[in-house]
């Protein structure tokens, strides 16, 4: 069941989000593999909790690098997210994982501190 992922920008930075998280189970290596299609993130860890730390620092170090170098909204836009405001859904189908039996989906969210120079 896949449902929309939500990001808010303001002043070309992400300010938040909401994404869904799957979590398959890898037997062949014995890991869980986290996957986010709509940002192109995908990581794994030893078991679900594991997999679920690891996929949350890989964002947050995704968001940190679109925030500083780029303009989010343009980011997001180039991947297919559709703006309407400062949001931006994306609900992509493509998983990047094949053949994996699916553990669960998860929503994490993100509040990111707006920065001092931000309006």
């Amino acid at each position: 069941m896949k449902t929309a992922n939500k990001v808010v920008v303001r002043n070309g930075q992400i300010v938040e989000a909401e994404l869904v998280v799957q979590f398959f189970c890898d037997q062949k290596h014995k890991e869980v593999v986290a996957e986010c299609p709509s940002l192109l993130i995908a990581t794994s860890g030893k078991d679900l909790s594991h997999a679920k730390e690891m996929f949350k620092e890989a964002c947050e170090l995704w968001i940190e690098t679109i925030n500083k170098d780029f303009d989010a909204r343009e980011e997001l836009e180039n991947m297919g997210w559709k703006f309407t405001g400062m949001q931006a859904i994306s609900t992509s189908t493509k998983d990047l994982v094949d053949d994996l039996p699916l553990l669960s989906n998860n929503s994490i969210m993100f509040n990111i501190p707006a920065p001092t120079w931000a309006n």
